[in-house]
This record gives C-alpha cells, structure tokens and sequence, in this order.
C-alpha cells in the first residue's frame, strides 16, 4: 500500500479544546456527531474533514495535505506536521516547539528542497517514512501508529 497520509501531532491532549488548537493551526473546524475508524481517518481521508484522536498525552490529527501553523500551535507544548505521498515522491516534517520551529524538512522526488536544524531523536533512528512517522506518534503521544488500528477518532467539518 502507498502511503498517503498528512498528520499533526501534539504532545498535548486537546479534547477539551481541539476547536482552539485547529485554530491556532490556521483551521476552523466544527464538531460532528460522527466517529470514524482509524483506517478511514488516517488512509480514506474525506475532503473538507479533518479527524482526531485523543490519547491521554496527546493529540493526532488527520489533515489536508497543506500548511499549517505548527509554531503558532506549540506554545508550552511540541507539535509535529508530517505528510508523506508516495504517489508524488514527497515527505514534509515541520516540528516546533513553546512557539519556535525546531525542526524543517522537505523532499520532493528524491530531491531535499529544505533542511533546517538537526534531525530530530525520532527521525534519526527511523529507516523508512512509515516508521518515522510511527517514532514521532510514540514520541508525542505515548502510542505508536499500530497501536491507533482499533481506535476510532472523532470527525470535524472544516468551515
């Protein structure tokens, strides 16, 4: 399966104020009734949503491929964007941290077109964009990407 899959992930739980934090993204969402199943949120991703899990450490956020503001999100906290689409040769990370970016890294079709500050813990150790992705979720949430597979996240319309 190709991976196509763009996420922001906070090392803080924002189920009491995720509607806030998306904010601070640069995305006005509104709740919906609706639960979705890990697969679907993370690998079926539906236009115009944007699908959230919770864990007791963090947050995990199924997004648009598109540009957020991950500094603006991170004050007193760490907060990671990760996109990564096969079918187009790309991978972004953009991590901050209490409001400043630690962390900027672009590849399109094999070519690094940003490289800014040093690869981060969970970065370095990872050998493919899947696991990397897995080390950042465990990082900041305290759960790796498998452990999300029978979870279910909570829908929100994008307005």
């Amino acid at each position: 399966m190709k991976l196509e899959l763009a996420v922001i992930v906070s090392d803080v739980s924002h189920e009491n104020n995720f509607e806030s934090f998306a904010h601070t993204l640069g995305l006005i969402v509104e709740k919906k009734d609706g639960q979705v199943p890990f697969r679907d949120a993370a690998f079926n991703w539906k236009k115009g949503f944007v699908d959230v899990m919770f864990s007791s450490k963090g947050t995990l956020v199924c997004v648009p491929f598109g540009e957020y503001n991950v500094a603006a999100a991170s004050r007193e906290s760490q907060v990671a964007l990760l996109s990564v689409s096969d079918n187009s040769g790309s991978i972004n990370i953009e991590c901050a941290e209490n409001g400043s970016m630690k962390r900027i890294y672009t590849v399109l079709k094999g070519d690094v077109r940003r490289n800014v500050k040093e690869p981060l813990s969970w970065e370095k150790k990872s050998s493919s964009y899947s696991d990397m992705l897995s080390d950042c979720l465990k990082e900041l949430t305290g759960k790796k990407l498998l452990d999300y597979k029978n979870d279910t996240a909570t829908r929100y319309a994008i307005r």
